[in-house]
Order: structure tokens, then C-alpha cells, then sequence
């Protein structure tokens, strides 16, 4: 389970004004009047989208903050030594390289690769297709798309020769 951080900061202000009302009996009564604004500010991410970790997950990763994430998902998809920038442009040990995607048994099954297309370096990899259903991916978080693809000659897969562009979905 991934916890995502909402980095929108609210404020609220209050304005209170004191005015007279006078009513038919010649008798004044103060009343109050309170007008509300508020104003959203959207403040960066800690660790925005970067290209830096393409190197390092060329199935598909992204510049994580870590703080937010469990052990065990740290220790599934993250890197222990490749940090990245934080909003400032200055690697930070807190934002860290973490793929997207890794095999489940029935990908390593068919031989094939668990890539997340939107980061996937489609130009190292060179697969003849991917798979449409039957065959599954481990997500580091659900909103994430994952999807296994293979070649049609495993043993020998050509790696660098890709085309950068995604293969046929079978």
C-alpha cells in the first residue's frame, strides 16, 4: 500500500463585520456578518517526476519520496544507493529510484518483462509483443499500469535494438 501526500495547503480567512440595523420599534440591534475566503496554494512535491532514474529501472521507475512507503514495498521496488533530486535540484536521500513494476510468477513463466509503459525506455527493450490478460505484473501501487511483455525468442531477446516504440499486445 502506497500513501500518496496531497500537497495542496489550504487557508481560510474570516472577516467580521459589526453593522446597525434599526427596526420598526425604534430600537437598534447590532448584528454580525461574517464573509469566509479561502485561498488554495499548491506547494511542489518533495520529489517531482524526474528522468534521472531511467537508467536505473529501464523497465520504468520514477523519483520516489521513501518516507511514505513500507519496508517491505521499499525493499521490493526501491534502490538502496540511487537518490534523485528533490523540488530544489539537489539529490536528497529522502527521494530515491523505484520501479513501477516487477514480474509475477506468470510473467517469469512466458519468459517476459514487466514494464510500466508511461516510463518504460521502449528503446532498450525490443519485445515482439505484450500480453493482454492471463498473464500478470506486481504493481507498487494500484493506479499504476503495468504490463508484461515478452519475445518471440527469449533465449535471444536483442537488447539496445528496440525501436522506442510499445510492441502489439496479444
Amino acid at each position: 500500500t502506497t500513501t500518496i501526500t496531497d500537497t495542496t495547503t489550504k487557508t481560510t480567512t474570516a472577516e467580521t463585520t459589526t453593522a446597525k440595523t434599526t427596526t420598526t420599534d425604534k430600537t437598534t440591534t447590532p448584528t454580525e456578518t461574517t464573509t469566509t475566503a479561502e485561498t488554495t496554494t499548491n506547494t511542489p512535491p518533495i520529489c517531482p517526476p524526474s528522468t534521472c532514474c531511467s537508467a536505473t529501472y529501464l523497465e520504468g521507475g520514477a523519483c520516489t519520496e521513501t518516507s511514505g512507503l513500507s519496508k517491505k514495498v521499499k525493499k521490493k521496488f526501491c534502490s538502496k544507493g540511487k537518490m534523485c533530486t528533490n523540488s530544489l535540484g539537489v539529490f536528497d536521500t529522502k527521494c530515491t529510484c523505484c520501479r513501477n513494476c516487477k514480474e509475477h510468477k506468470t510473467c517469469k513463466n512466458r519468459k517476459g518483462k514487466c514494464v510500466d509503459p508511461a516510463s518504460v525506455n521502449w528503446s532498450h527493450w525490443n519485445f515482439d509483443f505484450c500480453y493482454k490478460k492471463n498473464v500478470k505484473c506486481v504493481k507498487r501501487n494500484g493506479g499504476m499500469n503495468c504490463v508484461c511483455c515478452g519475445w518471440n525468442d527469449p533465449t535471444n531477446p536483442q537488447l539496445g535494438q528496440g525501436e522506442n516504440v510499445q510492441p502489439l499486445t496479444v
